[in-house]
């Protein structure tokens, strides 16, 4: 059973590696949407795009003309041409130029958030390592509460998840792929129906209460793994999350072959997300 599991996490891996690289190219149409992960989408002046345009983790920036949505997540729409229908943005802006237009309505969700002293640090370490620090001290700091949070409403569903961990890693993962995907291409049909522009937020908010969920549980674990490493006594939960939170984004800055955003991509979020999703919905698959 072992052996089945490696083999089909294995194939997925093979299937998401090559789009989880910045360098990743754009997919082709599925559904009657473009699609682009981790890389900028640019709309040429003259261009005409007939179909959705959707990025995960980039900007999408509209010189020309789109004649269906946009939806951006993780990142920022610059519409200095036509958008025919929505404009969506989760966890970013929606910048419109003079000449720009959107002819359906234009959705925030989650903002980026103001670091304070932004200035003061882009002086010292120039804007390129500056904006790195700035993602990894705002992800640290929300995480950190959201994790924090999520284990104070629901701590019985998080010490679940966090005793399913360590001897169910293979199924979390693979539940966390199939989960993952699942959800892509439940967005794709959302995003050509009617109530495509309310569903997808509300879709992707969903998602994310159940990262959060789990991955709580994931830094309560190493959080009292570090903490017993160096022999300390018991502290409380809190604490815990707090070492782990950090643990785990002192790991994800690692920059050297683009280990950490690859542990980050293709583990950790697969993980605390299909771990969460067994603990609750497939209690008879889990081992203790």
């Amino acid at each position: 059973m072992k052996n089945k599991i490696f083999i089909v996490i294995l194939a997925i891996f093979l299937v998401i590696i090559p789009y989880s690289k910045a360098e990743a190219k754009m997919l082709p149409k599925v559904l009657g949407s473009i699609i682009r992960f981790n890389e900028n989408i640019y709309i040429q002046l003259d261009e005409v795009e007939d179909s959705s345009v959707i990025c995960f983790g980039a900007d999408v920036y509209v010189n020309g003309k789109v004649e269906g949505n946009v939806l951006v997540v993780g990142g920022n729409a610059y519409i200095n041409g036509k958008v025919n229908k929505n404009v969506t943005v989760i966890g970013g802006n929606i910048n419109i130029a003079p000449n720009g237009k959107v002819e359906g309505r234009t959705k925030e969700i989650i903002k980026d958030i103001n670091i304070p002293f932004k200035g003061k640090f882009n002086s010292i370490l120039g804007n390129n390592k500056a904006n790195h620090n700035y993602k990894i001290i705002s992800s640290f700091i929300f995480l950190t509460i959201f994790s924090i949070i999520a284990y104070n409403i629901t701590p019985g569903y998080v010490s679940v998840i966090k005793y399913s961990i360590k001897n169910n890693i293979g199924k979390g993962l693979l539940y966390g792929y199939i989960t993952f995907l699942a959800g892509i291409l439940l967005g794709m049909l959302l995003l050509i129906s009617i109530v495509g522009i309310f569903a997808v937020p509300i879709l992707i908010i969903f998602y994310y209460i159940i990262f959060i969920l789990g991955f709580s549980a994931l830094a309560i674990n190493v959080g009292e793994f570090v903490r017993s490493s160096f022999n300390r006594g018991v502290i409380s939960v809190n604490k815990d999350i707090l070492i782990g939170v950090l643990t785990i984004e002192i790991l994800r800055s690692v920059v050297v072959f683009h280990i950490g955003s690859l542990v980050w991509n293709l583990f950790i979020v697969p993980l605390c997300i299909g771990i969460a999703v067994l603990s609750k919905f497939f209690k008879n698959r889990v081992i203790y």
